[in-house]
C-alpha cells in the first residue's frame, strides 16, 4: 500500500519490484490513498489489482478495514505515513500484519514522531531501505525495537539499450551535466543554481545542466536561473518518460539533496556507468565510496559542489573510469532481484 500513486522514487521502485516478487511466487494487490496516477495506470496495465482507498484518514480506516476483511491478505507492506496509520488501526482489527517500509527522513517529521513511538506496536516489522535510515528510526522508537527493524536497500533494473535522443541539446562538443528528481526543498536545487554560477565563471568550455523532473519549485527555479544569469546554461525538461535515454545524454550526473533514502535517480545512473557528484546525505554514502565510485560533497556547500563539477568536468577520463565503477558497483549490489529476494524472506518471517 502506498500514500502516494504518483511518479515518487518510492512508486517506481514498487512497480518496478511488482514483477520480481510475482516471480517468486507471490500475489501481490495494491492499494493507494490518493486519487488515480502512475501507480494505479501501470497496475491496470499489467494487469494488478489496485483499489483507490481517498485521503481522509477515518474513511481510510473504514475503508481499509472492509478490503483487508475481504481480501485477507497474508500481509500488508505499507509505504508513507498516512497510508501507514490507516493501515495499523485496519490491521489490528482484522488480524493481518503489518510492514512499514522507511524511506528517507520524512516519514519522522515533526508530530509525526509522537504519532510513530505510539504505534510502534502495531508493527510487526519495520524495513528501512538504508542503514541510516534504521539507525535514525531506531532513536525515534528505541533501540529494544532493534530486531523488528530490517535493512533492504534499493535495486534498479538492468541498464539496457536506449534510444539516446538528445534533449535540445545540439552543439558539437557540449559538456552535458543534470539531474533527475522531484523539483521540491529537499532536493538541493538551489544549492545546484549557486553552484553552477560558479562554474560558469570557472569552465570555459560550452556546457549545459538538464534539468529531468517536475514539481511545485518549477517557476520559482526558473525565475533565479534567469536572476544568476544562467540563460542557456540550463533546461527545465519537466517529466521524461525515457530515463536512460536521458541519463546516457549525460556526462556528469549531479546529485545536490539535503535529504535522501537510498536514491533510485542516483542508482539509474551509476547503473548507466556515469560518473556521479552527490552529498553526503541518508543512504548515498551506503552506496558511493568517495573517490571511488563518484564524488561526495556536503550538502548545502555550493562551492565545494562548484569545485567537484568543475573538475570532474575539465577530466573525461577520470570521469569515465568514476563511471566504470559506478556501474560495476550497481550490477554486484543493487539489483532488484536481489531486493525481491530479500523482500521475500522477510515476507516469511514475518508470516510464519
Amino acid at each position: 500500500m502506498l500514500s502516494s500513486s504518483g511518479r515518487g522514487g518510492r512508486e517506481i521502485n514498487t512497480v518496478r519490484l511488482i514483477p520480481y516478487l510475482q516471480k517468486e511466487g507471490l500475489g501481490v494487490e495494491v492499494a493507494v490513498l490518493d486519487a488515480d496516477g502512475y501507480v494505479s495506470g501501470w497496475c491496470r496495465a499489467h494487469g494488478v489489482p489496485c483499489y483507490l482507498v481517498g485521503r481522509f484518514l477515518p474513511a481510510a480506516v473504514v475503508c481499509l478495514f472492509r478490503l483487508l476483511r475481504r481480501l485477507r491478505p497474508d500481509l500488508v507492506h505499507v509505504y508513507g505515513f498516512y497510508a501507514s496509520m490507516a493501515v495499523r488501526f485496519a490491521a489490528r482489527l482484522t488480524g493481518t500484519k503489518v510492514v512499514v517500509g522507511i524511506v528517507g527522513a520524512g516519514h519522522f517529521g515533526r508530530w509525526r514522531s509522537r504519532l510513530e513511538r505510539w504505534t510502534a506496536a502495531s508493527v510487526d516489522l519495520y524495513v528501512a531501505n538504508s542503514h541510516e535510515g534504521k539507525r535514525r528510526l531506531l532513536e525515534l522508537i528505541g533501540e529494544q525495537h532493534g530486531e523488528r527493524v530490517a535493512v533492504v536497500q534499493n535495486g534498479v533494473p538492468p541498464d539496457g539499450e536506449s534510444a539516446c535522443n538528445v534533449f535540445g541539446v545540439e552543439r558539437e562538443g557540449c559538456v552535458v551535466l543534470g539531474s533527475l528528481g522531484s523539483l521540491r526543498p529537499e532536493k538541493g536545487y538551489d544549492t545546484m543554481l549557486a553552484a553552477l554560477r560558479k562554474v560558469v565563471e570557472d569552465f570555459k568550455d560550452p556546457f549545459v545542466y538538464l534539468v529531468a523532473g517536475e514539481g511545485k519549485l518549477r517557476s520559482q527555479l526558473e525565475e533565479r536561473a534567469a536572476l544568476f544569469g544562467l540563460k542557456g546554461k540550463i533546461k527545465f525538461l519537466g517529466l521524461i518518460e525515457d530515463t536512460r535515454a536521458f541519463l546516457r545524454r549525460l556526462d556528469l550526473f549531479v546529485l545536490p539533496s539535503y535529504s535522501e533514502g537510498l536514491p533510485n535517480a542516483l542508482l539509474e545512473a551509476m547503473a548507466a556507468g556515469r560518473c556521479v557528484v552527490a552529498t553526503r546525505v541518508g543512504g548515498v554514502p551506503e552506496i558511493v565510496e568517495h573517490g571511488v565510485h563518484g564524488v561526495l560533497v556536503e550538502a548545502g556547500d555550493a562551492a565545494r559542489l562548484a569545485e567537484a563539477v568543475v573538475e570532474l568536468l575539465r577530466a573525461p577520463e577520470r570521469r569515465r573510469l568514476l563511471g566504470e565503477k559506478a556501474r560495476e558497483r550497481v550490477q554486484a549490489a543493487f539489483t532488484l532481484e536481489r531486493q525481491a529476494a530479500e523482500t521475500v524472506r522477510i515476507y516469511r518471517t514475518v508470516t510464519f
